[in-house]
């Protein structure tokens, strides 16, 4: 099960919440589990993609920020979430440049024993929505193009962390099934002159 959690307080999480299918908000790391646990019922966790805001030393999760200064006060938080995956579940921070900041992701995901893909730049949010195939009608051929300007997953801008390894960088994160409102909306012929929809 693919679950996408989006901080509930802010412009950031407005956006994203139109443009992804499914999706829980936040405004904690409590929160945070609550709503996974809530929504996954009795199903174990294939991805969980999680977007709020981050900086190349830390990340939000609601109103905490997690650093390494305080990163601690969380363990237990943490290792439910991770009791949440299956095995080879993984998480997908989309926080802006928290791959950057290596020594706190390397130890949250040895917390939760669980596989961590970070983003190590800005606005990593913004073509995660525009991940669909995009239909182009020409209307003077009236035919159809289709293309794919925007992977942004697998962009190499993506840092994956294991628990006890060394974070291998410029990654594809994996995707068991990627729904998003986009290619919902995409897959309306209707709609196909004009983009995006929000």
């Amino acid at each position: 099960m693919r679950i996408t959690a989006v901080d509930g307080r802010d412009s950031v999480g407005w956006l994203t919440r139109k443009l992804v299918v499914g999706e829980i908000t936040f405004t904690s790391t409590q929160d945070l589990i609550d709503g996974v646990k809530a929504k996954a019922k009795k199903n174990r966790l294939s991805e969980l993609h999680i977007f709020d805001h981050g900086t190349s030393h830390s990340f939000q999760l609601g109103d905490d920020w997690i650093r390494m200064s305080n990163y601690e006060e969380y363990w237990n938080e943490f290792m439910d979430l991770g009791d949440l995956f299956r095995e080879n579940g993984f998480m997908v921070l989309h926080n802006c440049s928290v791959g950057n900041a290596e020594e706190l992701i390397k130890e949250v995901a040895s917390l939760m024993g669980v596989t961590i893909y970070a983003s190590r730049k800005l606005g990593s949010f913004v073509p995660w929505v525009r991940l669909s195939r995009v239909h182009m009608h020409n209307p003077v051929s009236g035919g159809d193009t289709v293309g794919n300007p925007f992977s942004a997953l697998s962009s190499g801008e993506w840092t994956r962390f294991d628990a006890n390894l060394e974070p291998v960088h410029d990654v594809t994160v994996p995707s068991h099934h990627r729904v998003t409102k986009q290619q919902e909306w995409d897959a309306d012929p209707a709609n196909w002159m004009f983009q995006p929809k929000f």
